[in-house]
């Protein structure tokens, strides 16, 4: 489902707080588990210094994913960067690792966006014992250089696997009927964030999402 984010600062407190909060138990009383990979744009867009502050479109996506990667205390995180090609930066593992990985990437050109997710899947596979969910969080500011139809091949193939994908849409050129076409065939979440700061509120509410789902003992 798709959804705008619309939170005050009380609600950013709350996402925080639910963040900050250490995270439920599964179901089986041990810690909740995720198996995260960030696909994160790269094209030549993002280098546009729009992202608020007189800082980029990436840098921008970059802190408010490093944030993502911090919070994620029951979460082993990767990270794939797309532009004109896929690569798998690292697999789910050490986030201090991810962190790194997320602020060395520059940008390049072309949205190959089915690529992308191709990559994302392949970071995952195959499943690690003890983890509960598999989940890719997709941001882009832009259209696939792809055809519609690649893109959705695939992402039902992740459908397949049991992964998850929310997908992030920043900025205004972003094509959110994809997103969330690709976000309500894998059961995930679409959100469009029009700036910076929505796009870090964006990325504390799908944390505070995979909270709960890990929490309800419930998997895809």
């Amino acid at each position: 489902m798709g959804f705008p984010i619309k939170y005050g600062d009380s609600g950013i407190k709350a996402l925080k707080a639910a963040v900050a909060g250490g995270g439920r138990k599964s179901s089986t009383g041990g810690p909740a588990r995720e198996a995260l990979v960030l696909l994160l744009d790269c094209s030549g867009s993002m280098r546009v210094a729009d992202g608020g502050g007189n800082i980029s479109r990436l840098m921008a996506a970059q802190r408010a994913a490093s944030d993502l990667v911090t919070a994620s205390t029951s979460s082993r995180v990767g990270v794939v960067s797309f532009a004109d090609v896929a690569t798998i930066l690292c697999r789910p593992g050490d986030r201090a690792e991810a962190t790194r990985k997320i602020m060395e990437i520059k940008a390049g050109m072309g949205t190959f966006m089915a690529a992308g997710i191709h990559e994302a899947v392949q970071a995952l596979e195959p499943p690690e014992p003890g983890i509960q969910v598999r989940r890719i969080i997709l941001m882009t500011d832009g259209f696939p250089a792809e055809p519609d139809r690649e893109v959705i091949a695939e992402a039902q193939t992740a459908k397949n696997k049991g992964i998850l994908i929310d997908c992030v849409a920043f900025g205004t050129a972003a094509n959110e009927r994809l997103l969330a076409e690709i976000a309500r065939l894998t059961e995930g979440v679409s959100i469009l964030a029009k700036d910076a700061a929505s796009l870090a509120r964006a990325f504390l509410s799908l944390e505070a999402n995979t909270r709960g789902l890990l929490g309800s003992g419930k998997t895809p």
